[in-house]
Parts: C-alpha cells; sequence; structure tokens
C-alpha cells in the first residue's frame, strides 16, 4: 500500500472568501508547472469513482465558481462541514524526478493503485461553526514512496524544493494563517496550532507555515536555540522546517 505525503493551509474565512482560496491553489498550482486533470468523485454505491467528465467539463477556471455555489447551497442547507469536491479530489500531474532505475517498479505500483506517480490531489473543507472554530482549509496530496522516500537524497530534495514553490506561491498569492507539510501517518496540522497558540514552538509536523496574524505568538528565542531552518513567506510569516531529512534546505 502506497504512503502519501500531505499539506495543510488554514484559511480564514472572515478574511477572504472560499472562491478566493480555490482559485488561488489551482491557478498557483498550474503556475508552478502542475497539469490540471479533472475533478473526481466517489460513488459509494457503484463502488467506483467517477469523474465529472463523465457529465460535464470542468476547466479549472471554473472550479472556483463552481465550488463557491456549492458552499452556498450548503450553507443554505444548515450545513456546518462542507468539502470540496465532495466525497472527491481535484487531480493534477505533476513531473516528479525520479531515478530511472526505479521505473520498472513504478510501472507495476501504478497499475495496481490505478494511479501515478505523478498525481496530486487538492481538497478544500469549510468549516462555517463558530463552536469548533471557523476556518477554510486546502489540502494537497501526493505519493511520498517514490517521490520522497526512494531514489537519491538529491532528488528527494529537488522534489521537497518543487513542492515548497507550490506552497510559497499560494501563500503569496492568498496567506494562509497557519500551515503544516508531514507524511500521512503523522501530519497532525492542529496539534501543532495548538502548541503555537499556548506559545510554544508548532512542532509534530516536518514543516509549520506561520501566517502574519500568528508572528507575534512565535518564540524566536526557542525557535533560535531549537536548530530548526526557518524562511520567510511573502506576508511576512514564516515557514520552519523541523525535519533532519531534509538538512539545510532553504524553506523559501
Amino acid at each position: 500500500m502506497l504512503d502519501y505525503y500531505y499539506i495543510d493551509l488554514y484559511f480564514d474565512p472572515e478574511r477572504v472568501s472560499f472562491r478566493k482560496v480555490v482559485k488561488s491553489c489551482v491557478t498557483s498550482l498550474i503556475a508552478s508547472g502542475c497539469r490540471y486533470e479533472k475533478v473526481i468523485m466517489s460513488n459509494p454505491e457503484a463502488n467506483r469513482n467517477i469523474s465529472f467528465g463523465e457529465h460535464v467539463v470542468l476547466k479549472p477556471e471554473d472550479l472556483p465558481a463552481v465550488a463557491a455555489a456549492y458552499a452556498d447551497e450548503m450553507l443554505q442547507k444548515g450545513q456546518k462541514f462542507i468539502s470540496f469536491p465532495p466525497l472527491g479530489r481535484i487531480m493534477f500531474h505533476y513531473s516528479f524526478r525520479l531515478d530511472e532505475a526505479m521505473l520498472d517498479d513504478i510501472h507495476e505500483e501504478e497499475e495496481d493503485a490505478h494511479s501515478s506517480y505523478e498525481d496530486l490531489g487538492l481538497t478544500f473543507s469549510y468549516t462555517a461553526s463558530a463552536e469548533v472554530g471557523m476556518k477554510i482549509k486546502a489540502s494537497m496530496n501526493f505519493w511520498e514512496e517514490y517521490v520522497l522516500n526512494n531514489g537519491t537524497p538529491e532528488l528527494q530534495v529537488e522534489n521537497m524544493r518543487d513542492i515548497l514553490g507550490m506552497v510559497v506561491r499560494i501563500a503569496a498569492d492568498t496567506p494562509p494563517y497557519f500551515g503544516a507539510m508531514n507524511t500521512e501517518i503523522h501530519l497532525n496540522t492542529d496539534a501543532s496550532l495548538s502548541l503555537l497558540d499556548r506559545g510554544k514552538l508548532p512542532e509534530g509536523n516536518e514543516f509549520a507555515l506561520i501566517g502574519k496574524p500568528l508572528m507575534p505568538k512565535l518564540d524566536m528565542k526557542a525557535l533560535g536555540q531549537s536548530g530548526y531552518h526557518m524562511g520567510s513567506l511573502p506576508d511576512g510569516g514564516a515557514i520552519i522546517q523541523m525535519a533532519d531529512k531534509w538538512g539545510g534546505l532553504k524553506a523559501v
């Protein structure tokens, strides 16, 4: 079974609209070299995935308006937790760097998994509940096994540098107030945010993004003593690298 790597970015719905977040993420990924493929949704009754393309062709420029209309409809129905696409993902392809010696193994994995090492999935959620905290979340995922774990260390670092470039491009267009990046099993964005809220370093993930509004909560003295790498985000926030695996890789 393949392992995935995840990225969560949190946005404040009182500062930015759901439509704007969707547009920012889609256009930023395309500008970073990702190729838009399609929108897929799960069909539990048919026990398979279906593509929006089977019913209506959605272009990337259509997605912000479609997502906003869907969110508005769900809010009018009283839904407090909204996901888009419903039970699905917006799919992109990206040409990650690979060791040629792994190509045969990868093709077998792709056939078994009915997916590709080039796949990059994007989903959104909108929590419209003051009780649990209102937020918009954008999540991305891609194969970890071959993109970040196998092949030469140099290729792994180059792939991570590309991923960081995508994240920073999104942040430059629409800054998140917080974010985290980690492996599928260990990603826990809320725990890192909770630490930051308590005046502690937002540890627990490989990378943490602190938007400008939350920078006053970051203990710079503790950060300096930690040995973690820190880079600047376009809005004046910071991205902190806490994983030894990436060595001195600059965050931005």
